[in-house]
């Protein structure tokens, strides 16, 4: 009967200890919440005590209090099994320093109530959770603190006027309270020691398990690296053994196809030499890829002239084109006529793929091709790459899928039109590679649009003007004086060769600051700025300059590129503006209009 008592004990202390915690509480969480129903259980067995206490010594005011505190705590606890953690902690803490400063008012300090400190700051460790940046932990002591402090200065030694309690009364309330204190600091002691072991223990526990599971990693890693050895063995032996017999079937069909042959082996012919060039293209794919995984392609930055380079997409891709009777609409920037550092060959593979893509799934309407340059300053271009279509398009729900591995939009796609479907990807990740991301447009039946966006370092050193004409005579601009303010050496010379061979006299100025100074200094027909300079930008010398002289016109030597950028250097001061690389024959136009129109 006693073990049935003792677990029927057991089972409703259980009951009540895990209240608030479902099968979806967290770990952490559930210790929190068994933590606070520890606290607010042994909190009312102390209360209960204490009632039974005062009652049976006549103090009802004091009874009264614990009662009131008993029932915030059992509304602490209500609001704990509502999984309302938080506002049952600070209603427990709340109501635990109102009823220590409450009831030594009413009692005095000499009843020893104030003892309960002790215990209660021990608990707090126990209760409060320290977390990330102890704000519960700081609030929590500060309201302790502050309680304490009250209690201490405002509570009287002894107080008789609200209750009576005499002097051996005060003696037992003491005795009485400080054996609660005492008997509460080892309790909480004792959880906060037993609490730290088993987190020692789940410490050390995970930090084996921790070593398992290095062990294993080293392990799987090693396995790894020689499966990845022995991969890129195969696939460079079989890239070779490969190749070997490719090009000799493509030189041979190439060679047959500049010799005599019978009409009817035409045919033939041409499908020996494109069915081996796609073998080939096959492998190359596969081979990039693998590069691409193991981390061991690199790019190979080197100045191109990004129009000429167009151009030869184009020409390679038009016989295609206009073999399968489609438009091919092109539309490259005349500003990327200029030397800018990027790896050709990667970038040739990228808009080879879109375009071999765009030509093989489009049967009637046209492909285009467009490069156009965004933004632009002396140093660095902003340039963007179209490739559109109008073929089969693309479902919006496969927009994601089709730049996986080995993977096409559907498998009739893969049935029809073939191939192993690494052409996106590869093209994707290269273009990570060049910091930007392949972006799509594309709806069923309407066609697909493939475009990227990538920043390309401009040749400081590459042809500063663009030639013209050279039995073309210009007129002379004799006497004609010009301040240049320009900070690249090179771009000095050039420009200052030109003006010279037109009869202009030039002024140097190596940066915006000085510029200015050389203005107060003399006197000009013209002012030739870069936008870009050290110490002071070209506008800001501008700006300066035209405090003390408002006529004389300033042309923007630049080679940036933005938006309403005419209209942006007209709100500056300009009154003109010259791109470079630039045309020798513009400039002098540019010149002697100005020339002209400030003489008249």
């Amino acid at each position: 009967m006693k073990k049935k008592l003792l677990y029927l004990g057991w089972l409703i202390y259980r009951d009540i200890l895990y209240s608030g915690i479902a099968g979806s509480t967290s770990k952490e969480q559930t210790r929190k919440i068994i933590r606070l129903n520890q606290f607010v259980i042994l909190a009312l067995l102390v209360n209960f005590f204490s009632v039974l206490t005062y009652f049976i010594n006549s103090l009802y005011i004091s009874a009264l209090i614990n009662i009131t505190s008993a029932y915030f705590f059992l509304l602490a606890y209500y609001f704990n099994g509502k999984k309302k953690l938080e506002v049952g902690l600070i209603i427990s803490v709340i109501n635990l320093n109102l009823y220590l400063i409450i009831i030594s008012y009413i009692e005095g300090l000499r009843a020893g109530t104030y003892l309960f400190y002790f215990p209660y700051f021990l608990v707090l460790t126990f209760v409060v959770s320290i977390g990330k940046h102890f704000k519960g932990w700081i609030l929590v002591y500060s309201i302790t603190i502050i309680s304490a402090l009250i209690c201490f200065n405002f509570s009287p030694d002894m107080n008789s006027s609200v209750q009576v309690i005499s002097e051996a009364m005060y003696k037992k309330l003491y005795t009485s309270n400080l054996t609660i204190g005492m008997a509460l600091t080892v309790i909480f002691s004792y959880a906060i020691l037993r609490t730290n072991k088993n987190n020692e223990e789940a410490i050390l526990k995970e930090n084996a398990n921790l070593r398992l599971a290095e062990m294993e990693l080293l392990k799987a890693k090693k396995k790894a690296e020689v499966a990845a050895n022995a991969k890129s063995r195969f696939l460079s032996n079989m890239s070779h053994e490969l190749r070997t017999p490719l090009n000799g079937i493509i030189g041979v069909s190439n060679l047959l196809q500049q010799e005599q042959y019978l009409p009817a082996q035409k045919q033939s012919l041409d499908i020996l030499r494109y069915s081996s060039e796609h073998m080939m293209t096959l492998i190359n794919d596969i081979l990039d890829y693998h590069k691409i995984e193991a981390g061991k392609l690199e790019l190979e930055v080197r100045p191109v002239n990004i129009m000429r380079f167009m151009n030869r997409i184009i020409n390679q891709f038009g016989g295609q084109v206009e073999a399968k009777g489609l438009v091919f609409n092109t539309a490259i920037d005349v500003h990327l006529d200029n030397e800018m550092f990027t790896d050709e060959t990667r970038l040739n593979q990228i808009l080879s793929n879109l375009l071999s893509n765009a030509i093989k799934f489009t049967d009637r309407g046209s492909i285009s091709l467009t490069a156009k340059q965004l933004y632009s300053t002396s140093e660095k271009a902003t340039v963007q790459f179209v490739v559109k279509d109008t073929g089969i398009g693309i479902p919006e729900v496969k927009h994601r899928e089709i730049f996986r591995s080995f993977t096409q939009a559907d498998i009739d796609t893969t049935r029809k039109y073939g191939g192993t479907g690494l052409g996106l990807t590869i093209s994707k990740r290269l273009i990570n590679m060049f910091n930007s991301e392949l972006m799509l447009k594309s709806q069923e039946g309407k066609g697909s649009e493939f475009f990227f966006t990538v920043v390309l370092r401009i040749n400081q050193e590459s042809k500063l003007y663009i030639e013209e004409d050279p039995n073309r005579q210009l007129t002379s601009l004799e006497g004609v004086r010009i301040l240049i303010a320009e900070d690249n050496k090179v771009n000095m010379s050039v420009a200052k060769r030109f003006m010279n061979k037109w009869g202009i006299k030039v002024e140097e100025a190596v940066n915006g600051r000085e510029a200015v100074e050389r203005f107060k200094k003399g006197s000009y027909d013209l002012m030739l700025i870069d936008l870009e300079m050290p110490e002071m930008d070209g506008p800001t010398a501008l700006r300066e300059i035209r405090r003390f002289n408002k006529s004389v016109p300033a042309m923007a030597f630049t080679a940036a590129v933005y938006d309403n950028m005419e209209n942006d250097l007209l709100k500056k001061g300009f009154i003109d503006y010259i791109h470079k690389p630039f045309r020798p024959e513009v400039l002098h136009n540019k010149i002697a209009a100005l020339i002209e129109e400030r003489r008249a």
